[in-house]
């Protein structure tokens, strides 16, 4: 059984601008290849060794994203069960990993997300930021679903621009 928990470097806590959040084996910022040879092992969400293009493959091939959900493989983060887990590439470089949650694990997931990077910068009802400058951390919920997301900024920003862009540059369908 493989669980995904965090390892978390004392130099990569919040208020450390200089380093982006480690999740298990992977690095916020590593390339494709370091994590295909992370999960090499795993039943991930590879297809012949290649990560699956997110949106539309043609228009935006430098953002790439895959899925692996808890029927295919057990997956656990802070001593809860993880339903789904998505990474993000831009250009390449892991800038997103994403956990969705049951919609009971909002208040355990605050605590020790809390208990490991202390009080976020940002709080609202069912939503909890933390964030160092380089990289955000953010806790939703909603009824039904929680999600956990760790991000590089810069990476993040910039897919969204191309997400942006390739929207408004879109053909309508006739």
């Amino acid at each position: 059984m493989r669980h995904l928990w965090c390892f978390f470097l004392t130099g990569f806590l919040l208020g450390q601008s200089a380093g982006s959040y480690r999740i298990k084996a992977d690095l916020l910022g590593e390339t494709v290849a370091a994590y295909m040879q992370n999960h090499r092992n795993e039943h991930d969400c590879a297809v012949r060794g290649k990560l699956r293009h997110l949106v539309y493959p043609y228009v935006l091939p430098s953002l790439q994203s895959c899925t692996t959900f808890a029927m295919d493989q057990e997956m656990s983060y802070a001593h809860r069960l993880v339903i789904s887990r998505t990474v993000s590439f831009d250009d390449g470089r892991l800038y997103s990993l994403r956990m969705d949650f049951s919609g009971h694990t909002f208040d355990q997931l605050f605590a020790s997300l809390s208990q490991n990077f202390g009080a976020p910068v940002r709080i609202e009802t069912n939503l909890a930021q933390w964030g160092d400058g380089t990289s955000t951390i953010t806790l939703k919920g909603e009824p039904t679903a929680i999600s956990l997301t760790f991000s590089l900024d810069d990476l993040q920003r910039d897919a969204e621009r191309k997400r942006f862009v390739a929207r408004q540059n879109r053909v309508p369908d006739i």
